[in-house]
């Protein structure tokens, strides 16, 4: 099989191709995790409890963090559920994205 060897192609597969594949690799094994730590701990249900639109505790009204709500974490989960199905496939399509980033990445998932 023949094989580019194009400098400006392998420079570009290896300081940009290969790179993001490992960040978008860890960042789908990242944010399964942390679905399934929302789900497990029932973390929704915690937020119900306090209230959705109160802010979190969390320290940042004295770091200088920006503030957020229950409802925004709601909202980040909501994304982190459309990149998951988005990585693996829908009902809409059927391609899992998973073998796309998986072929060129490098590092092992964090």
């Amino acid at each position: 099989m023949a094989e580019i060897s194009n400098p400006q192609v392998v420079t570009f597969a290896n300081e940009q191709v290969r790179p993001i594949a490992d960040q978008f690799y860890k960042l789908y094994y990242k944010a399964l995790s942390v679905n399934q730590n929302y789900n497990s701990n029932d973390i929704g249900s915690a937020i119900n409890a306090g209230g959705a639109g109160e802010l979190i505790a969390d320290g940042s009204q004295v770091d200088g963090r920006t503030r957020i709500t229950g409802g925004d974490i709601y909202n980040l989960m909501t994304a982190i559920g459309q990149f998951i199905a988005y990585m693996e496939g829908s009902a809409v399509t059927t391609a899992d994205r998973r073998s796309v980033i998986t072929k060129p990445h490098v590092q092992d998932a964090v």
